[in-house]
């Protein structure tokens, strides 16, 4: 595919992340925040990977799947922080000071490490003799692997990673209801 075509995926790709993530939203509220972001990593990783498999030189067909692949992009975006709030939540209730701003921040400087992280590649890509030119011209089967490596298959694992992590997450929606009934209870007393 040309520059332009390419850059058409990575535009439906991240439209479809608009598209998803009122499901997502909705999902969350049927089955919890964790869950929900805990599927969303699972598809998302199984999506990315299998773009990766779709034949080339049919635009349509990979338009598809660059669809597909971008509808649980936006979870993580938003259901990290709807998760960062009701920790803040948590934490107002045990220690009676309001440090979501502070949490936030942190959140913020993660993700922000994280895109410097992910510029790791390409640091690591012209010590294995890859180099960017248009087909596989130039480029040896062993760095044109370890391209594949690092950005198809490290995501996907990194992805499932996250949904293993997700599991016995312990800020459930029951357990948030209890808080904000309780901060509710202690504010009123306040008044």
């Amino acid at each position: 595919y040309d520059h332009t075509q390419a850059s058409l995926f990575m535009l439906i790709y991240f439209m479809a992340g608009l598209v998803g993530a009122p499901v997502w939203a909705w999902l969350a509220t049927r089955i919890g925040k964790d869950r929900a972001l805990a599927v969303a990593s699972l598809i998302f990783a199984v999506f990315y990977v299998g773009a990766t498999l779709v034949p080339g030189g049919n635009f349509a067909l990979t338009a598809v799947a660059m669809f597909i692949a971008g509808l649980p992009y936006a979870a993580g975006l938003f259901l990290l922080r709807a998760m960062m709030a009701d920790a803040g939540d948590e934490v107002r209730l045990e220690t009676g000071v309001d440090r979501t701003g502070l949490m936030f921040s942190i959140l913020s400087a993660t993700t922000k490490m994280g895109h410097v992280f992910a510029l790791l590649p390409y640091a690591i890509l012209p010590l294995v003799g890859f180099k960017a030119l248009p087909g596989p011209e130039g480029n040896s089967e062993f760095s044109l692997l370890i391209l594949q490596i690092l950005f198809i298959a490290v995501p996907g694992l990194l992805l499932a990673a996250t949904a293993w992590v997700l599991k016995g997450y312990p800020l459930t929606a029951r357990r948030h209801d209890e808080i904000r009934a309780a901060l509710a209870q202690r504010d009123a007393g306040h008044a």
